[in-house]
């Protein structure tokens, strides 16, 4: 139902030097044999994950370009996030099961507990804790809190979900329209409060900025036009498939048809660059933890790696 391989043990492994001047690439990586449909950095910046049509999650270096481990999940597309403060260490969807790589010498551990797929997921600051939440289903949609590290459930809770995101010093896990209090477990309304350095999630049509000032919506469902909503309100017409803010939340990558990747100023709500090298259809991008780089991936099989500190 799984598996796992080192480059050693026949992966593609292709790295590519480019002129940073000319198309502002630095590595282009190749090894996926469909469409890489999401890419994020290690916390550390130190790896980079993908995952793809395939069927596969790859960890790559963001030093060398080389893949180092694959994890075949058995589904297309398997979502997946870093697990905080550790460099490599992953938890993925097969199936309906939640699955936490921590080292690539075994296999995983298995988080069981869902009846139904999990779609949405959320770190604690520090990775003690995660929170997993599943698209309703007969009427019904539930959230699980895990210890992580034990691959054990602390508590299960149904309740309408559409995105996860810990908040307040990670004393409350916040839902679309509600908080979670992790020590009692009570929901309360959300109000309008802003979600505040949510990190990263699962399946949301919607991106936000650090600060919870910002957020983006109308991504990743389908390609179309894209909405910047909060302390600015701009629509940005175009067929796009993603979006990502920068570390600083000053800048906006946008994805989408055709190769189109494109970075704006959010002060001036300016285009300040067209990055020119994906072939097809851009599904993904991500900027590394310090803004200085850019990885992208899309319906040309590879990730490229940009960039971005000009």
């Amino acid at each position: 139902r799984f598996g796992f391989k080192s480059r050693g043990l026949g992966d593609v492994y292709k790295r590519q030097l480019l002129d940073r001047e000319t198309l502002s690439e630095q590595a282009r990586l190749t090894g996926h044999s469909d469409d890489v449909t999401d890419v994020a950095w290690s916390p550390s910046g130190e790896r980079i994950a993908s995952s793809s049509v395939d069927g596969t999650l790859r960890v790559w270096s963001a030093t060398s370009g080389q893949c180092l481990f694959v994890v075949a999940t058995g589904e297309a597309s398997p979502p997946f996030a870093f697990v905080p403060d550790r460099v490599s260490a992953l938890v993925y969807r097969a199936g309906e099961e939640l699955r936490l790589q921590d080292t690539f010498d075994r296999g995983p551990t298995a988080l069981i507990g869902h009846a139904y797929y999990p779609y949405y997921l959320a770190y604690s600051s520090e990775g003690t804790l995660l929170a997993s939440g599943t698209l309703e289903s007969g009427g019904s949609s539930e959230v699980i809190l895990w210890d992580p590290i034990e691959g054990s459930q602390l508590a299960a809770e149904s309740h309408p979900v559409n995105e996860l995101a810990f908040v307040h010093g990670d004393a409350r896990l916040a839902s679309e329209d509600s908080w979670l209090e992790v020590t009692s477990g009570t929901w309360s309304p959300r109000g309008s409060e802003a979600v505040e350095n949510a990190g990263r999630r699962w399946s949301s049509n919607s991106v936000h900025s650090r600060d919870g000032s910002l957020h983006v919506s109308g991504v990743y469902r389908e390609p179309g036009p894209i909405t910047l909503s909060g302390a600015k309100e701009v629509e940005f017409e175009g067929s796009y498939w993603g979006a990502a803010f920068s570390p600083d939340d000053k800048r906006l990558a946008l994805s989408g048809e055709e190769g189109v990747l494109e970075i704006w100023d959010l002060e001036s709500i300016t285009k300040v660059a067209d990055l020119v090298g994906h072939t097809s259809h851009v599904y993904c991008v991500e900027f590394h933890p310090d803004g200085t780089r850019l990885a992208s991936g899309g319906n040309d099989n590879r990730i490229i790696l940009w960039d971005t500190a000009s």
